[in-house]
């Protein structure tokens, strides 16, 4: 936000030295950019916050100064209310939308469209807006001053009617920059017989104000900012009205901002205006009270401040005392503030007038942690350095899924069953819920370069999925692992990036994409990291081990992990079971078998392999391969 000084004195006194401003601004939130000197003026660039909504105006700034250096500020001389009426005489106005929040809007008769005086070129000129005419140059003038966009038309363009609505597949208009913009179905436009401009963004050239224009329909409106917002996105806009209309503007502005508009034509005597303004504001904004208590200033910002300094901060800050009982307040907070809502905003406030320079530095009470990096973030980054050293490229995907992803449910853990979580302002409409696995994004990831033509894929990511339940929602962390290959593509270089990656052999499952296999693993990292025991040192064996392999034939439909599990289960001589070949139904285990106290001897060994024959059969269905 610039903000030239010589702007900013109109409304408030400032302090000789420069420095003591920008550090105090910065200090209370508004960090300094940049400072520019310019012939006799110089203009000071903040980086505002963007809940500060109020601040997006000069004199937005004038009342943080009044209230950092406890000066009065001034106030603006409105023109007197004008007459409300349902609809104006001369152009019917119906907002078919409940996108807009308030409309206000009058007619100005003759209309002397000519160069703006001296003193707003230079105004406009310094804060970085090139002069039109003047009234042009007002609408710019007065949102620079207020915060408060508006627009004029030209209203024999316009004509009887105009209507606020979403636009229609198809239609479009040309910007008085001379760029066509072609609407959504999502786009909030004001419409006669055309596409007159996008509301809280920009308007339409064929009706523009131009130096013959006559007559001139003024508007200034509040509008749905989440609408506004994904509107400038979508179609690249970077206007400064739509700057402002993307925040969460005082609807009571609007009214200020509109009569300050039609005060400066008066008073320049540069129209006629109208007695009567149409003036739509289905819900009111009434000022917020919070109920305050002065202890929350130790327990937060750990800095006692006497009762008198917090009442003189917030008075400074136009806050009003509605209660005032001991420590317990009654806050009433100004609409323009639309950032403070809780208790907590109100300790900030007081807090950064007060000055964070001001709170005294303690030594930490509690002793320092030896460690502070928590366990999950070093699981995390020791994965990450392992995946990549094997080769694998990460990704990092949006949590925001299509819906019939939710279908590819093959991975979701029984625990895990639920619905999905669905977003309540989904970025667009076939985005609309959150993944319940990290499969989706990376077979998107892995069939995009498939279909680049590349010999190799490697990727994986770690991240949360979300899924509810009974009312309740649930996250989990976890790692996806896709691994495919044009040639050669065998489950072994999978397993073999598995052991690697967690010193251990670990089941998968396989998914078929035309003609080659993805090899996909999903890991519950929470379940890993809370399992996680240090390793046992063991002496080495004296008794050799025996070594065998067993092929079977298995099922379908019959998980890896409860065939290792069952012959883990059948003799504590089982010492490891890998497997070493697979082919469709067909799989090779290789069974080492080992006793501690002894050597084994074949009849040993026979005895446990009936066993494990028997076991699989039985329980699983699984028969040995003669």
């Amino acid at each position: 936000m610039r903000v030239p000084l010589v702007w900013l004195k109109d409304y408030v006194e400032l302090p000789k030295d420069l420095s003591l401003l920008t550090d105090k601004l910065t200090m209370a939130g508004h960090l300094l950019d940049k400072v520019e000197h310019q012939k006799e003026n110089t203009i000071i660039d903040l980086e505002l916050r963007g809940n500060r909504a109020d601040c997006y105006s000069i004199y937005g700034i004038a009342r943080e100064v009044s209230a950092l250096f406890d000066t009065p500020v001034k106030t603006f001389s409105i023109h007197p209310p004008l007459r409300k009426v349902e609809s104006l005489p001369e152009c019917k106005i119906e907002i078919k939308t409940p996108l807009v929040k308030r409309f206000m809007a009058t007619i100005i008769h003759n209309v002397k469209i000519k160069p703006s005086p001296e003193w707003m070129k230079v105004k406009l000129e310094q804060y970085g807006i090139p002069p039109i005419n003047n009234i042009v140059d007002t609408t710019n003038f007065v949102m620079i001053e207020t915060g408060e966009p508006m627009h004029a038309f030209d209203l024999d363009l316009v004509g009887k009617k105009m209507d606020l609505r979403l636009a229609k597949k198809g239609e479009s208009f040309t910007t008085f920059e001379g760029t066509l913009i072609k609407l959504t179905e999502e786009d909030l436009i004001f419409v006669n017989k055309k596409p007159m401009g996008l509301t809280g963004a920009i308007g339409a050239k064929d009706f523009s104000i131009q130096n013959n224009t006559k007559n001139v329909l003024f508007e200034a409106a509040n509008y749905d900012r989440v609408n506004i917002r994904r509107t400038i996105r979508r179609h690249n806009l970077n206007t400064d009205a739509g700057l402002r209309h993307e925040k969460e503007l005082d609807l009571n502005n609007v009214s200020i901002a509109f009569y300050r508009f039609l005060q400066i034509i008066k008073e320049n005597d540069w129209g006629e205006i109208e007695p009567e303004i149409f003036d739509y504001y289905p819900n009111p904004v009434k000022e917020r009270t919070i109920a305050f208590d002065l202890a929350r200033i130790k327990v937060i910002g750990g800095v006692e401040i006497e009762k008198k300094s917090v009442l003189e901060i917030l008075n400074r800050l136009n806050f009003r005392i509605k209660k005032n009982s001991g420590d317990e307040l009654s806050i009433i907070c100004p609409t323009y503030r639309t950032d403070v809502v809780q208790e907590e905003d109100l300790v900030e406030e007081v807090l950064r007038i007060y000055g964070y320079e001001n709170i005294p530095p303690k030594i930490l009470s509690l002793e320092i942690p030896s460690v502070i990096t928590p366990n999950f973030v070093n699981q995390e980054l020791n994965l990450k350095n392992k995946l990549i050293g094997l080769g694998f490229d990460e990704i990092i995907s949006s949590a925001f899924v299509k819906p019939f992803y939710q279908k590819w449910n093959c991975l979701i853990e029984e625990s895990e069953v639920g619905r999905p979580v669905l977003i309540t302002n989904p970025p667009s409409p076939e985005i609309e819920t959150m993944r319940m696995s990290l499969y989706p994004n990376l077979l998107e990831f892995t069939h995009r370069s498939i279909s680049e033509r590349v010999e190799e894929t490697r990727f994986f990511e770690i991240g949360k999925i979300y899924f509810r339940r009974a009312g309740r929602y649930f996250e989990k962390r976890k790692l996806g692992i896709a691994f495919w290959k044009k040639t050669n593509s065998e489950f072994k270089d999978f397993k073999g990036f598995l052991e690697t990656l967690l010193g251990t052999d670990f089941p998968v499952q396989s998914f078929k994409l035309t003609e080659d296999y993805i090899y996909y693993l999903e890991v519950d990292l929470d379940k890993i990291i809370n399992g996680i025991v240090q390793p046992k040192v063991y002496l080495w064996p004296k008794y050799p081990p025996i070594i065998e392999d067993l092929s079977f034939t298995i099922p379908q439909n019959i998980k890896f992990q409860k065939i290792i599990q069952l012959i883990e289960s059948t003799n504590k001589i089982i010492q490891s079971i890998k497997l070493i070949d697979s082919y469709e139904n067909s799989k090779t285990f290789r069974i080492t078998y080992q006793n501690p106290k002894k050597t084994l001897t074949d009849k040993d060994v026979k005895k446990v392999r009936e066993e494990i024959i028997n076991h699989l059969k039985i329980k699983l269905g699984i028969k040995l391969k003669e």
